[in-house]
């Protein structure tokens, strides 16, 4: 109890302290408004309260009685300061908890009104600030509590109008799904997954095809397994969304197939070298920095969940120029950044090897040049057939293997000559 009310002395004095600074900042017009001031004084111990690290002192019932009130106040501020501040202290409680906690009796109920409010709240500012933290693994309890109640509110909630909302109820559908018992969980989450898959392919607004990718992927990143079954038939979706002529929507696409690759990186592999042809063709388009981040975010993904480690750069023999390029000439760094990963995760390419695959596919590009010469002019028949590339010298291929393991030892014969 001592160390309780020396907490939360410390934090009132912390949020009169920066209430004051703040009122001696505002115009004389503000400062003469006590209902200004009194907001500022509202928002900052609200915000005090949310990062002030108060260790394991139980603080729900204070949310209970001094937060809880606040999200039904007039103002939008208020309210959301008052949303972001209640699910902090519940995730701080559910990630503290200890069974002896006043905490664990306070916290049902609190995530109860949490989801209520959610689902009520006029703002989708508020909404998003609800929902947006239950997609964290500490919540899965208290999510699966009231199976019936939290999915029908969560469910509810992906059709809202902001798409904010939409991803982090779907997120949080996820997570709920996976603490809810089967019966519960599996025929809401299907009809979810067959809603959007059913708008990423068929809808004719661009903007709804890209909000349903994105809700897709924020719903696959937290349900894990449960969603596996349905891993075919959102292949089936996916692969023609990301041709789409929409950049925006071939990126949220490009992002769900990572999220998916993840869940079921089995039933991915048996397409992954399409799909690696299809991240290639995304880091190809220099006009659309969307895309291309998109494809070095998913990649990894792709690469890690099939086993494709070395075998992607057979798959597409353009990757690795494109990586390489996107490390050279990418202006955000955290572009470069997901390149250079991007690169390490596929593994490093025999210089023998990659230098085979160049001259394959300049003979490829000459013999479909020729192909194509030869039906513009009605010659194609006369044309003789290309000639298949010539085989390696006896050797060759022992030299190009050995090549990496010689430079090795000759840098590191250089490091030990050097004088110490």
């Amino acid at each position: 109890a001592a160390a309780a009310a020396a907490a939360a002395a410390a934090a009132a004095a912390a949020a009169a302290a920066a209430a004051a600074t703040a009122a001696a900042d505002n115009d004389a017009d503000a400062e003469s408004d006590p209902a200004a001031e009194r907001v500022v004084a509202v928002l900052l111990a609200l915000r005090t309260l949310r990062r002030y690290d108060f260790g394991y002192v139980p603080l729900l019932d204070v949310a209970k009685r001094s937060v809880v009130p606040l999200l039904d106040d007039g103002r939008v501020r208020i309210r959301e300061e008052a949303a972001a501040t209640l699910v902090a202290l519940l995730h701080r409680a559910y990630a503290r908890m200890t069974g002896a906690s006043s905490d664990r009796r306070a916290a049902p109920a609190l995530v109860e009104r949490a989801l209520t409010t959610a689902a009520a709240d006029a703002s989708p500012r508020v909404r998003a600030a609800l929902l947006r933290p239950l997609r964290h693994g500490a919540f899965a309890g208290a999510l699966g509590a009231s199976p019936q109640l939290t999915l029908r509110i969560l469910s509810a909630a992906m059709h809202d109008s902001s798409l904010a909302v939409r991803t982090a109820a779907a997120a949080a559908f996820g997570r709920a799904a996976t603490a809810a018992a089967p019966s519960a969980a599996m025929p809401a989450l299907r009809q979810a997954v067959v809603r959007l898959a059913a708008e990423l392919a068929l809808s004719a607004d661009a903007r709804a095809r890209a909000d349903a990718a994105a809700t897709l992927a924020s719903l696959l990143g937290t349900a894990g397994g449960l969603a596996r079954p349905y891993a075919g038939s959102l292949l089936s979706a996916l692969v023609p969304a990301l041709r789409d002529s929409s950049p925006t929507a071939a990126a949220a696409s490009m992002q769900c197939l990572g999220a998916l690759a993840l869940t079921a990186g089995e039933d991915v592999a048996e397409r992954a070298p399409e799909l690696v042809r299809e991240v290639t063709a995304h880091l190809a388009d220099r006009l659309s920095h969307t895309k291309r981040t998109a494809a070095l975010r998913a990649l990894p993904r792709l690469v890690l969940s099939t086993g494709r480690v070395m075998r992607a750069y057979a798959d597409a023999p353009r990757l690795l120029p494109l990586l390489l390029a996107a490390v050279r000439s990418e202006n955000d760094s955290r572009a470069r950044h997901d390149a250079l990963r991007a690169i390490g995760v596929c593994g490093a390419l025999d210089p023998h090897l990659a230098a085979r695959q160049r001259e394959e596919a300049r003979q490829k590009r000459r013999a479909k040049q020729q192909a194509q010469d030869a039906k513009s002019t009605g010659a194609a028949s006369l044309l003789p057939l290309p000639a298949a590339p010539p085989a390696a010298p006896e050797g060759e291929t022992e030299r190009g293997e050995a090549l990496l393991a010689g430079e090795s030892a000759r840098a590191l014969a250089r490091v030990l000559a050097e004088p110490s």
